[in-house]
């Protein structure tokens, strides 16, 4: 089983939180593996994604198309773009429950400002982590936004 320490998965989920805060999508997408999962699920208590509504659910392609319409400059919902600052808390790391690698949970809260609003999202975050190539990479992104199955405001930026 490959090892992974507290200290390297917090170092890999604040690189992730300054790249999206930085809007550096590429590189954001560079931290997850090629047969990657993105998701946020409707129903907060939801362990399939497969099985259920979801608010994301995205492989690989559609990261990098979601990717391509924010940085595409004809995104309308970002205009003016969204500024946010992210922050992660409570990290506790379990074996992977497939596999080698390590699950991750944590809590975060995300403030988004644009067009002189400022909203406040919080939740979970479950990053299933694995290594490939000596690098420590992203195989799955779980986003539990709190209040996820009740009307949410556009939201045009990632998690």
């Amino acid at each position: 089983m490959t090892e992974v320490s507290l200290a390297e998965a917090y170092e890999l989920l604040a690189r992730e939180a300054h790249l999206l805060d930085d809007r550096d999508y590429e590189g954001w997408l560079r931290l997850f593996t090629d047969d990657c999962l993105y998701w946020m699920p409707v129903d907060p208590l939801s362990e399939d994604g497969t099985m259920r509504l979801n608010v994301i659910y995205d492989d690989r392609a559609k990261m990098e198309d979601r990717i391509a319409r924010l940085t595409s400059g004809n995104a309308y919902t970002e205009e003016p773009i969204s500024l946010t600052a992210r922050t992660f808390s409570a990290l506790q790391l379990e074996p992977a429950t497939e596999g080698d690698g390590a699950c991750l949970r944590s809590n975060f809260q995300m403030v988004a400002y644009r067009s002189g609003e400022q909203s406040v999202f919080g939740g979970w975050y479950r990053h299933r982590l694995v290594r490939q190539d000596g690098s420590l990479l992203i195989a799955e992104k779980r986003v539990t936004l709190l209040g996820s199955d009740a009307p949410q405001p556009a939201m045009t930026f990632l998690f």
